[in-house]
């Protein structure tokens, strides 16, 4: 069981980047322990400025004030155009990591921030402060079985044709193929390659 508060951690960066000027905010898309997709765009909400979210490309003009995003959909991809400062929060893959030059590090001191410095309480950050919670993660349950019956008396033109009709006959003599989806379809290859072979 997990417990993550988002709210708590988007509000404490909000109060944050409410020290410091800035124009694009980038974001990961999720985390890898609840993937909510919740911290990008409620840092915008409390900034009061706009979001876009599923960024896999960004091209800003000349001014650096403006610029195009392209961002993925479960249909394809939307480009958008924004005006700058917004939040962004990307998808993998968008680019290639480089590994982090520590000698950059050498000597520089990190500042850190208290409640205190934020003007925020224990209420706004921790759990009581927390309208979401993630309180338990299952795995989706899927139908791994499938059925594929194929009447190996039939030639292959008359087995596609009921094949596409999505409803085959169970006959004596017929070869039946049962198992898990991936290793269903390996089977039902090679036994029309070995068909064909014949």
């Amino acid at each position: 069981m997990t417990s993550k508060i988002h709210w708590g951690i988007s509000m404490a960066l909000a109060a944050l980047l409410k020290k410091y000027k800035y124009d694009l905010i980038i974001c990961g898309l999720e985390t890898t322990d609840s993937s909510t997709a919740q911290v990008g765009p409620e840092i915008a909400e409390k900034l009061g400025i706009p979001q876009i979210t599923f960024v896999n490309k960004i091209e800003l003009d000349d001014t650096g004030r403006n610029g195009i995003f392209t961002r993925e959909t479960d249909t394809g991809y939307q480009v958008m155009q924004g005006k700058l400062p917004l939040v962004v929060t990307l998808v993998k893959g968008i680019n290639e990591p480089r590994d982090p030059d520590l000698k950059l590090l050498e000597g520089k001191r990190i500042e850190k921030a208290t409640l205190k410095d934020l003007e925020l309480s224990t209420d706004d950050v921790g759990i009581d402060g927390s309208p979401t919670q993630v309180v338990e993660i299952n795995a989706a349950k899927t139908r791994t079985r499938a059925q594929m019956v194929i009447d190996s008396s039939l030639p292959a033109h008359e087995r596609i044709k009921l094949i596409m009709k999505g409803g085959i006959q169970d006959r004596d003599g017929s070869t039946k193929l049962e198992g898990e989806t991936e290793k269903l379809a390996k089977k039902a290859g090679d036994f029309i390659l070995e068909i064909i072979s014949k």
